[in-house]
């Protein structure tokens, strides 16, 4: 079953350094998800916003476990890729009765200032008439995304409170589809 739901995902292989630096990061969960097999490691989407890296990967532990992670990377002055966070977890995703986000994220990654790193599976039924997804925040300012092989990743700057968003699902109209609280 877990291998069935990475393989129905499948988008591309990882690079060699890209590859390195988020299997690094996913060591850091072994001791709560298992080791991840590299050879099934898949990146689902990616974005990029100046020297900022976000990837949604999948991937089977060790114990025959899916698992799911957000994983962010900086560009260095020297061009490496550098650890700029995670968020994630294994194990089948959650079934929902209607649209919904599956969102993780965090603060931090980038030493010039504050970064909101966030992403997830677009889950429920409907899911092929999804055009884009909003986090709207409560001081009117959104984020916006275009699902990828059915996964949104969004970066924000300032003071955004994911707790506090909002998720609005559209289709190509702009008609809304659905919407929820991001926690």
């Amino acid at each position: 079953m877990a291998a069935a739901h990475l393989a129905e995902h499948h988008c591309w292989v990882a690079s060699e350094d890209m590859r390195g630096l988020i299997l690094e990061t996913l060591s850091d969960y072994a001791g709560v998800i298992g080791q991840v097999d590299p050879s099934s490691l898949v990146v689902r989407a990616d974005r990029t916003s100046g020297a900022c890296r976000r990837y949604d990967v999948t991937f089977l532990t060790d114990t025959d476990r899916s698992g799911s992670f957000l994983v962010g990377a900086v560009v260095d002055e020297r061009g490496r890729l550098r650890p700029a966070g995670s968020a994630g977890g294994a194990g089948a995703p959650p079934t929902r009765e209607r649209l919904w986000i599956n969102l993780a994220g965090w603060w931090g990654g980038d030493e010039s200032g504050a970064q909101l790193w966030a992403g997830g599976e677009v889950l429920g039924p409907g899911t092929e008439r999804v055009h884009d997804v909003l986090l709207r925040f409560p001081d009117g300012s959104a984020l916006q995304d275009t699902p990828t092989a059915g996964v949104v990743l969004f970066l924000g700057e300032g003071a955004q409170d994911l707790d506090a968003a909002e998720v609005v699902i559209r289709d190509d109209r702009g008609q809304v589809l659905a919407r929820h609280q991001a926690r």
